[in-house]
């Protein structure tokens, strides 16, 4: 059965959950939707939307991409068994498709289903090297095909200086055909990354050497930087929820390429780290699974809450079964698999 898309004005959307008996939360008012103080009677179209929109337990900006291809945007809110995906239009509407959260899911597990041979990868790493390794991987991607169309190119090592030129661009604009322009546009957090000190990273781990300013892959850095670069689909999970009684902001991105999926935990420590098809699919159930119960609205409070939700630092989860892990577990506690 195909959901229906329903309209409904974004100022209206708060006063007509309070007609259904509905009390905004946090995550809601995080979202923008403001509260006129009284209420109004809710359609009856809108009835399954409204209280995902009014009290969600998890809210998410996905971007989605195919290869070769520009990212999609959708938000999602779920607050239990229930789900809607939405985005506002600039007449200030929202078409909002209320949907259960198997459907949601399934939605969107299919961009790392079907695919996956674990490969016995997983480097732990900061923000920058995260970064430098997703540029080193495009320049070197680019240079493979300068030397498809040229076939006189003969192409010097990628430098840091370059890399360092390239993220620059990015503050003012992505093009999510690219693998660093597309973690850049689901992390959204844009600060500065120091790619001399994030390669300098990458050769403790092995991926590469530095000879001066040019960077060198390693014999095994090779294979592993060309198979981030050949994308077959990429969904990228930024949400928002609530942990102990505070915001906490998440980012998970799972690369299927030909032949593996990557998964990338951005944060202040980051993961990359292979993992199989039946790992994904855990993962992003994970991501996009409610959180706890969230606070009720307080104009107090929403200052803070919204203008700087707490990163996840370090934030892991198990590739097995998508469980929450300590900043340094070897196994998770709950269903043992070592990590």
């Amino acid at each position: 059965m195909k959901n229906e898309a329903v309209t409904i004005a974004t100022h209206q959307v708060v006063a007509a959950g309070k007609g259904m008996g509905l009390k905004q939360n946090m995550l809601s008012a995080m979202l923008g939707f403001s509260d006129s103080g009284s209420a109004v009677t809710a359609q009856e179209s809108w009835t399954k939307a409204l209280p995902s929109l009014v009290a969600p337990r998890k809210y998410a900006v996905i971007l989605t991409a195919e290869k070769g291809s520009f990212a999609k945007s959708v938000n999602y809110v779920c607050e239990g068994k229930n789900a809607v995906l939405f985005n506002e239009t600039d007449q200030g509407m929202l078409s909002a498709i209320p949907m259960s959260s198997e459907q949601a899911e399934a939605n969107f597990t299919e961009f790392v289903e079907g695919a996956g041979t674990k490969r016995e990868i997983n480097l732990s790493m900061s923000y920058e090297a995260m970064i430098a390794l997703c540029a080193l991987a495009d320049s070197l991607y680019r240079r493979s095909l300068q030397a498809l169309l040229d076939k006189n190119f003969r192409a010097a090592p990628p430098s840091v200086k370059e890399l360092q030129d390239k993220l620059k661009e990015l503050s003012a604009d992505t093009d999510e055909r690219w693998l660093t322009d597309f973690i850049y546009a689901a992390y959204n957090s844009p600060r500065d990354v120091d790619v001399h000190k994030g390669i300098a990273q990458l050769a403790e781990l092995g991926v590469v050497t530095l000879e001066g300013e040019d960077i060198l892959p390693t014999e095994t850095g090779w294979p592993f930087l060309a198979d981030l670069a050949d994308r077959r689909s990429i969904i990228g999970v930024q949400n928002y929820y609530y942990q102990g009684g505070q915001p906490v902001r998440n980012t998970t991105v799972l690369l299927r390429t030909c032949g593996h999926i990557w998964f990338f935990d951005c944060a202040d420590i980051s993961l990359v780290a292979s993992v199989s098809g039946k790992e994904a699919v855990n993962l992003l159930k994970q991501a996009l699974a409610p959180g706890e119960e969230v606070p009720a609205y307080s104009p107090e409070e929403q200052t803070a809450a919204s203008s700087s939700p707490r990163q996840a630092t370090g934030n892991r989860f198990c590739a097995q079964c998508g469980n929450p892990l300590g900043k340094e577990a070897k196994f998770c506690a709950k269903c043992g698999a070592k990590q």
